[in-house]
């Protein structure tokens, strides 16, 4: 799944089924001390794809874990 390819397929997704997310290859994340630009609180939820890719559960996409460089994965907004 591409970055911004969540935002137009226009899916409803009840986030709270764990079977319907792990359908769609998604999965809920909660990122320690991880901020969005869409919001202000710390440590909220987020779903991440198989690919990495972070969206709020609003679908909006807000990062990719980087994983590259051995340090546990940070997430890195673009």
């Amino acid at each position: 799944m591409k970055g911004s390819e969540l935002n137009h397929t226009h899916l409803s997704i009840d986030i709270n089924d764990s079977i319907q997310l792990e359908a769609q290859g998604l999965k809920r994340v909660q990122i320690d001390g991880f901020k969005s630009a869409n919001s202000d609180e710390e440590n909220q939820e987020f779903l991440m794809d198989l690919e990495g890719n972070i969206f709020d559960l609003n679908g909006n996409f807000v990062a990719t874990m980087d994983d590259g460089d051995g340090d546990g994965g940070d997430a890195e907004t673009s």
